[in-house]
């Protein structure tokens, strides 16, 4: 009887993740394609409601629908955006992908793909892939890139190459897969940092070519169906209405392996994520420990203007997977009660409220201990972030400015753990806040569009940053001076502040050439650094 009621559960549980009646394109778009900042400028002004910014990476079938949703309304759009529209339909156009196989290797797409790197970039031509394929059962496409750049610091220079191939595709419609392989390859100098790309792993210096050598994989594996969406990943994770310092989940990590199943009914979503994290650092020795996350998001939408969510993140370590953990509406807060209270738990609430066309405040609060007695005096224990945002795009002209200002206040000891191995961190990168705690952020962010080809980011950020123990997710508060526990204030130790100017763009020259860039300039430590490059995306 239990064998065939074992039987029976596994063939329902089959049928549930196979049956599909949706289409299954949830391949991830890079967070720094510019893609991501027309489609937030959209969504901003009222035009777009159909796409949900508090979680990403957004994905092709997202991004598709998203303009499929533009092309079709009753909105105004401005000329500019029209022409951006159909620069981005055809650049995720990969449901017109045609039958058939194709390839460079094919007679005359060889002589064609050299015109691609000389011919003027032009909206009006189709986008190219290096190789697609397409029947009624599969739609594949592969893409090449090779990003050649130089990084300046002051006086100091150094290469920069990247190379990239991606495979994705949709397989009878409600299995989608996504691998991608990137290998970094930078001029190694003992006096400059290594760059932010590099986030843990193993890194080679090569002593013939003195190269500093490293590779990075991404993946997706992801069944979709009418009942629930569950997916098995090694992809960036995103949680949060802040454009790129989420206090809950800020990608600022390297792809981590979880597995994610996620549910979307009318104006509620929900996802569910339990993942591996890397509990060490650059070189690991001896035995390695095993450290997870388990995480939950639900999304309320209270209203068309004003959406509400709570998160619930939780780290343990050193056994086996708890399946109390795995269980989407359970609380992991009451769950690691039951459990004897020896993991850690962090939760908050963020919200949006779109007050009217062209004006969105956003809001985080995230703890990861407090105490609601002590919330407004100096105690230790009060480890919590608060965020607040505002993005204003007054113009339906993109050559004109969009404006987001931000500011962040994160409080000592967040994040930590009386065990190191429990710090909300994975390889000692910080999850959340990329600043960490003990720290405090302005941010001014100005975007325009100058042309269709042409994107272009300038920000200020006041930056201060607290120093000594608790300023550090990897800190243990066991260690902390216990003579400040009612007198932490906001920032502790020696306070360094910073203002930094910065500026990014990315320009199309030609359908397989860009140039990219960025700079920056710390106004306190007198530091300029920027780098310029030469994409190619076949």
């Amino acid at each position: 009887m239990l064998k065939h009621t074992q039987l029976v559960f596994i063939r329902a549980a089959m049928i549930l993740i196979f049956s599909s009646i949706m289409p299954g394109q949830t391949v991830p778009v890079p967070m720094d394609h510019p893609v991501n900042d027309f489609i937030l400028r959209l969504y901003t002004q009222q035009k777009l409601h159909g796409l949900h910014p508090g979680s990403r990476p957004f994905t092709v079938g997202q991004v598709i629908n998203a303009l499929n949703e533009i092309s079709t309304s009753d909105h105004t759009i401005t000329n500019q955006e029209i022409i951006l529209l159909e620069r981005f339909k055809k650049e995720f156009g990969v449901d017109e992908i045609e039958q058939g196989i194709r390839g460079p290797w094919q007679s005359g797409n060889l002589s064609s793909s050299l015109q691609n790197i000389i011919n003027v970039y032009d909206v009006d031509y189709p986008e190219s892939r290096f190789v697609s394929y397409h029947d009624d059962q599969l739609l594949l496409w592969s893409d090449w890139e090779e990003h050649f750049s130089i990084d300046i610091q002051d006086t100091i220079t150094r290469s920069f190459f990247t190379d990239r191939v991606t495979i994705a595709g949709v397989f009878d419609n409600n299995l989608s897969f996504y691998s991608r392989y990137t290998l970094h390859r930078v001029g190694h100098n003992e006096n400059y940092p290594y760059p932010d790309e590099y986030k843990q792993g193993y890194a080679l210096i090569d002593t013939n070519t003195n190269w500093l050598v490293w590779d990075v994989s991404e993946a997706v594996l992801h069944w979709e169906n009418s009942v629930i969406n569950v997916e098995l990943s090694k992809i960036p994770i995103y949680w949060g209405f802040s454009k790129q310092h989420s206090p809950i989940l800020s990608a600022n990590v390297q792809p981590f392996t979880f597995f994610k199943a996620s549910k979307t009914y009318k104006r509620i979503r929900t996802q569910s994520v339990l993942g591996s994290l890397v509990p060490f650092g650059e070189k690991p020795k001896g035995n390695v420990d095993i450290k997870y996350i388990a995480a939950h998001r639900f999304e309320f939408d209270l209203s068309s203007k004003l959406t509400v969510s709570f998160n619930e993140m939780i780290i343990y370590a050193n056994r086996e997977l708890e399946l109390g953990y795995l269980l989407p509406i359970n609380l992991f807060w009451s769950e690691e009660h039951g459990l004897g209270n020896r993991d850690n738990v962090l939760m908050s609430f963020d919200a949006l409220w779109n007050v009217n066309p062209g004006m969105t405040f956003y809001g985080t609060f995230f703890w990861d201990e407090l105490s609601w007695f002590k919330l407004f005096k100096p105690w230790w224990g009060n480890k919590f972030i608060s965020q607040i945002g505002l993005y204003w795009v007054p113009f339906g002209d993109t050559r004109l400015p969009d404006f987001r200002i931000e500011f962040t206040a994160s409080r000592p000891w967040v994040y930590t753990h009386q065990d190191t191995l429990l710090t909300y961190t994975s390889a000692e990168n910080g999850l959340g806040f990329p600043l960490g705690p003990n720290s405090q952020l302005i941010n001014l962010e100005i975007n325009s569009w100058p042309t269709f080809k042409t994107h272009l980011s300038v920000n200020i950020a006041y930056v201060k940053k607290g120093t000594g123990l608790g300023s550090n997710p990897n800190h243990s508060y066991s260690l902390r001076n216990e003579d400040l526990d009612n007198d932490t204030p906001m920032l502790m130790g020696n306070v360094k502040e910073n203002l930094i100017y910065g500026m990014n763009f990315h320009h199309r020259l030609t359908k397989l050439l860009s140039i990219t860039g960025n700079c920056s300039f710390n106004n306190d430590e007198k530091i300029f650094e920027g780098r310029l490059g030469l994409l190619m995306n076949y």
